[in-house]
């Protein structure tokens, strides 16, 4: 196999483990779930996937414009409902980025919107996406 493993390892904790790094990722459920509230929720991580994903895909659009976006972050807010199932509904996903060219920005915004993490979601879920530069 040759995907992530994930291994329960006492309580809610669990370790992750890429067989391409050497890091390991510990997950918990939050405490209103049961779990210590320590590290992160898979939730979080999938907010984390969100945010990352749109960024490396402006840092390799960027590249290929020659331009440098060093600095750039993603705050990345879900909201969750628990019932009738418990589900994410929507990301709030602001990404702060360094002042660009103007021909620049809709090239580089293109690109977060290809990314195989948002694309990938279901579209039910809202993703409510605020560009800022600086």
């Amino acid at each position: 196999m040759s995907g992530v493993e994930i291994k329960l390892v006492g309580g809610f904790k669990m370790e992750a483990k890429s067989p391409i790094a050497s890091k390991t990722i510990m997950i918990d459920a939050p405490k209103q779930m049961g779990g210590e509230g320590t590290d992160m929720s898979p939730t979080d991580l999938l907010a984390a996937s969100l945010g990352s994903c749109m960024i490396t895909l402006m840092q390799m659009k960027a590249k290929s414009l020659k331009i440098d976006i060093q600095g750039a972050r993603a705050e990345v807010d879900k909201t969750m409902v628990l019932s009738p199932v418990m589900k994410v509904t929507a990301f709030h996903i602001h990404l702060h980025l360094p002042a660009v060219e103007e021909q620049h920005r809709a090239p580089l915004e293109a690109a977060a919107l290809h990314c195989p993490v948002h694309t990938a979601l279901d579209p039910k879920i809202k993703q409510d996406i605020h560009f800022h530069w600086a």
